[in-house]
């Protein structure tokens, strides 16, 4: 049933970056370059910003329910997050959000719902590489799915898939309670030419991952580049592998 809309500034990123909670609806954009067709000549536009809305119906906002009004109303507003940089993943979970933005290095942001007229940031963790997926792990971990880190920790390692799994028990002050590259580059002299690379379809399609709750199991799957045989033939093979948080 058709009960209202409105209007934000931004794109989202994906499904994960619109969630409902409460009858308040909290989304999270990238305002970027793209599309600024209101910027005066001369004025300059100083790169991407990220924001969270939360937004309701007026009538959610009383006892008698969702209906009767077609627009949404604004509730709260947290913008300039990560200037500089765009969202990659995110996640919202009850009255906490999560964010993942990216330019050089992976910041992972926390952030209380809990006011909805309030979101404001918690915590912010830095680590290398970039999460491209989200998936909660009970109420005090995250399992992340990404691209790991580049030389000296900055940009990405394309060829190089990561899970990392964060511990958000203290979620003003999250960690990275572990991290595994499912298909580590092992280039050498001999090898040179031939890049050895692997991916996963869980960075882009969160339905080729797995959790299965009562083994506090998960299982992205990984296709590894294999380096070239004797006869220079590069072949590829097929892996999964498991996360249990302790």
């Amino acid at each position: 049933t058709y009960i209202a809309s409105g209007r934000i500034t931004g794109t989202v990123n994906d499904q994960f970056s619109l969630s409902e909670y409460n009858g308040v609806i909290r989304v999270a954009t990238t305002e970027d370059v793209w599309g600024r067709w209101w910027l005066e000549e001369g004025e300059e536009w100083t790169g991407p910003t990220n924001n969270v809305y939360t937004l309701a119906p007026t009538e959610c906002l009383i006892p008698e329910g969702c209906e009767g009004d077609d627009e949404l109303l604004q509730l709260g507003h947290l913008g300039d997050i990560a200037p500089g940089e765009r969202i990659w993943s995110s996640r919202f979970i009850g009255d906490k959000g999560y964010l993942v933005t990216f330019r050089n290095i992976d910041p992972l942001w926390t952030i209380n719902l809990s006011d909805p007229t309030n979101p404001h940031i918690m915590g912010e963790l830095e680590v290398p590489g970039v999460s491209t997926y989200i998936h909660p792990l009970g109420e005090d971990h995250l399992l992340t799915i990404g691209m790991a880190g580049g030389e000296d920790g900055l940009g990405l390692d394309w060829g190089n898939t990561q899970i990392s799994l964060f511990n958000v028990s203290d979620f003003s002050n999250p960690t990275l309670a572990d991290a595994q590259q499912l298909s580590p580059v092992d280039e050498t002299d001999e090898n040179f030419w031939s890049w050895n690379w692997g991916y996963s379809e869980a960075t882009y399609e969160h339905k080729a991952f797995t959790y299965w709750a009562p083994a506090d199991t998960a299982g992205p799957t990984s296709r590894p580049r294999l380096p070239p045989g004797p006869q220079g033939r590069a072949s590829t093979s097929e892996s999964s592998v498991g996360a249990r948080p302790e």
